[in-house]
C-alpha cells in the first residue's frame, strides 16, 4: 500500500514567517530604542505648582527614564493618577534624544481652610479640586467659611450654605473679568463679606446686589490706589447710591 504524501501547504509557510516578521519587527524596535532613542534632556511644560523633580519622578520609571521610547510606552499605560494638583501629564518626544511632559494641573482658584487646617481648593464653580498641606501662593484665600473635612469630597460642591456657593461664584467670576485686585475674603457670621484690597477694606454687605456692587469696586478702587480706609459698599442698591470711603492716615 502507497503512502499518500503530504500535501505543501502555502498558508503554513507564510505564518511562519508572518510570525517571525513580527518577531524581528519588534525585536528591531526594542534595539532602535536602546541604541538610538537615548534620551539626555527632560523637559517640562505647562506647571506652575508642581516642580519639574515632582513631574519626572511621577511620570518616568528610574532605570528606564533614559529611554525615550520606552518612557511614552510606560506613561501610555500607566498614567499618573495620584499626583497631587495634576490633572494629568502627557509624555512625548521631540525627536530622538528629548522627552517632554505637558502637564494639566488642576483649578486652584481660591481655597478655605478645613477643621484638620488644611487647604480646600476649588474652581470657578465651587466644586473641590484638591485637599491638600501644600499653600498654592497666587490662590485667593477665603475666610470665615467653616468646612467639615469629612464632607469635603474632590469634584463636588464646598459644603457650605448654598447662599456662600452662589456668593463665590459671582466674586470669582468678577473678580477675574473685570480684574480685581484682592488679597483675601472674609465671610462674617451674619453672611456679610468684606475684601481686602491693600490698604483698602470694602465692605459688601451681604448676596443682594454683589454683581452690580463689584462692578462699581472695578470702577472705584483704582482711585484709591495709595489710600488707606474703608470702603463703603454695603448699603448700595438701585434706591441708595451713595458710596462712602472713610480714610485713614497710614502709618510713616
Amino acid at each position: 500500500m502507497q503512502k499518500e504524501k503530504r500535501r505543501y501547504s502555502p498558508f503554513r509557510y507564510y505564518r511562519v514567517n508572518i510570525i517571525l516578521g513580527v518577531l524581528i519587527f519588534f525585536l528591531g524596535i526594542a534595539v532602535l530604542s536602546i541604541f538610538v532613542c537615548r534620551v539626555d534632556k527632560f523637559t517640562v511644560e505647562g506647571n506652575n505648582i508642581l516642580t519639574e523633580d515632582e513631574v519626572l519622578r511621577a511620570s518616568l520609571v528610574e532605570k528606564y527614564k533614559h529611554n525615550g521610547l520606552y518612557d511614552v510606552i510606560y506613561a501610555k499605560f500607566h498614567p499618573v493618577k495620584d499626583l497631587e494638583f495634576a490633572e494629568k501629564i502627557k509624555v512625548s518626544m521631540r525627536g530622538p534624544h528629548e522627552v517632554v511632559l505637558k502637564v494639566w494641573e488642576k483649578q486652584t482658584d481660591y481655597y478655605v481652610r478645613d477643621d484638620k487646617d488644611l487647604y480646600v481648593y476649588c474652581n470657578k464653580d465651587a466644586c473641590v479640586t484638591q485637599v491638600s498641606s501644600k499653600l498654592v501662593s497666587d490662590a485667593l484665600p477665603v475666610n470665615g467659611l467653616e468646612v467639615s473635612h469629612d464632607k469635603v469630597k474632590a469634584g463636588r460642591k464646598l459644603p457650605v450654605a448654598g447662599n456662600r456657593i452662589n456668593a463665590l461664584k459671582v466674586l470669582w467670576k468678577n473678580i477675574k473679568s473685570r480684574k480685581i485686585t484682592v488679597d483675601d475674603v472674609i465671610f462674617s457670621e451674619d453672611g456679610n463679606i468684606v475684601v481686602n484690597s491693600g490698604d483698602v477694606k470694602v465692605r459688601l454687605g451681604n448676596r443682594s446686589g454683589l454683581e452690580e456692587k463689584l462692578r462699581r469696586l472695578a470702577y472705584i478702587l483704582p482711585m484709591l490706589d495709595g489710600k488707606k480706609g474703608t470702603l463703603h459698599l454695603e448699603d448700595f442698591s438701585e434706591n441708595n447710591t451713595d458710596i462712602v470711603f472713610n480714610s485713614k492716615k497710614k502709618k510713616g
